[in-house]
């Protein structure tokens, strides 16, 4: 861990990892706590990325499965950001519903437990926020309004 009594200096890469992962706490907060990634905490990485110092007496292997899972998470989760379409009116009807319907209502249309229903309403209107988030996010949660989208015109009988 440490080099000539000097900590861990992070490289670009693994910084972007920092980035991502601080990214994802801010604006998919709803189980933040509890997502790991390869094994480690998405917590523990900011902390131990925020703090070498404090991880110098920690267990060897623990500190090498936070740099693999950091290396993996830079490989798997960091790209650009897709490009985001023009809201459709498809878009401001599934806004409303979601707007109005309980909690329970977005877990019929998609199994994705780290969003919540904010972060689809705030998609579906093109908030001012969506532009902030990182691109994998983006990505899952423009894959899951299609999804949703495909969902509900099945159990409406809807045919394009």
């Amino acid at each position: 861990m440490t080099t000539n009594n000097e900590y861990h200096q992070f490289n670009e890469h693994q910084l972007t990892v920092l980035a991502f992962l601080k990214n994802m706490k801010q604006y998919a907060s709803g189980n933040f706590n509890y997502l790991t990634y390869y094994g480690a905490s998405a917590r523990e990485m900011i902390k131990f990325m925020e703090n070498p110092e404090r991880y110098g007496d920690f267990d060897f292997e623990f500190v090498c499965g936070l740099f693999r899972a950091i290396d993996k998470i830079f490989q798997q989760y960091i790209m650009e950001c897709p490009e985001i379409p023009v809201q459709t009116e498809e878009d401001r009807i599934l806004s409303s519903i979601l707007i109005n319907a309980e909690d329970s209502f977005l877990t019929a249309y998609t199994n994705n437990s780290l969003y919540n229903k904010s972060n689809f309403i705030s998609y579906l209107n093109r908030e001012d926020v969506i532009y902030k988030w990182n691109g994998w996010m983006l990505t899952c949660i423009q894959r899951e309004v299609l999804e949703m989208k495909k969902e509900m015109q099945k159990r409406l009988g809807i045919t394009e």
